[in-house]
């Protein structure tokens, strides 16, 4: 959708084994948020699962403390070092600097600590609302196609064309409009510079036989995956 541009990073305490401390360090690491690291419209939605790996010194049961949105949300360490803590995506979505500080003091070793940045993009495009749909052949636009629209020279029309529109500004580049097409079919019309700058795509399809319908609906989606409501 078209936002600010969020950047996601990670950061994360290390630690330095020396004969000293041999066996006795904690090291804790997170696993990006939502797998790339950006929680789209499809993923606000109920818990996200935060995971992440103690290693060095610990013990099963170790509890890995999260702190998102001015919350703490807790989980156990399973005996192979891995974690897996539910956090509400509201919350993830609501955190001011959408960053995960977890922290964890190892049983027998050490605190470690590790930091998560995401991005958030939930805007669906074109401000939210579907597409505007219209029958381009339909040339006065009174929602029939007639033999005076159709014919020409005694030849009818093989395909007819049926356009989305949409608000430039409020759609990317690389942004698709999907189409259900009157058999339940879909296709799929990615934007490019010059349908940005015209506001709309085109669909070309089949003539319907004299007396059927034409039935299509037509949302828009982001490369985040933010859909529109269909029309």
């Amino acid at each position: 959708s078209i936002s600010g541009i969020q950047i996601a990073t990670a950061q994360q305490d290390y630690v330095v084994e020396t004969t000293d401390n041999a066996g006795k360090q904690t090291a804790l690491s997170l696993v990006p948020v939502a797998t790339d690291n950006l929680i789209s419209g499809p993923e606000n939605t109920g818990n996200i699962a935060i995971t992440g790996v103690v290693t060095g010194k610990f013990s099963a049961g170790d509890v890995v403390s999260l702190h998102v949105n001015d919350r703490i949300v807790t989980g156990n360490v399973a005996a192979n070092g891995t974690f897996s803590i539910d956090v509400a995506a509201s919350d993830l979505v609501s955190d001011k600097d959408t960053q995960i500080e977890a922290t964890i003091i190892g049983s027998g070793g050490t605190g470690a600590r590790a930091l998560q940045n995401y991005a958030v993009d939930i805007a669906a495009p074109n401000g939210g609302v579907a597409p505007a749909l219209s029958i381009d052949t339909d040339s006065n636009n009174d929602g029939w196609l007639n033999r005076s629209e159709l014919v020409t020279n005694g030849v009818t029309r093989a395909t007819v064309s049926v356009s989305a529109s949409f608000t430039p500004a409020t759609v990317d580049v690389g942004d698709k409009v999907i189409f259900t097409l009157t058999d339940g079919s879909l296709q799929t019309v990615t934007i490019d510079a010059a349908a940005k700058a015209a506001g709309k795509v085109t669909l070309t399809v089949a003539t319907p036989d004299e007396g059927k319908d034409i039935l299509i609906k037509a949302v828009l989606q982001d490369k985040a995956g933010n859909t529109t409501p269909d029309r």
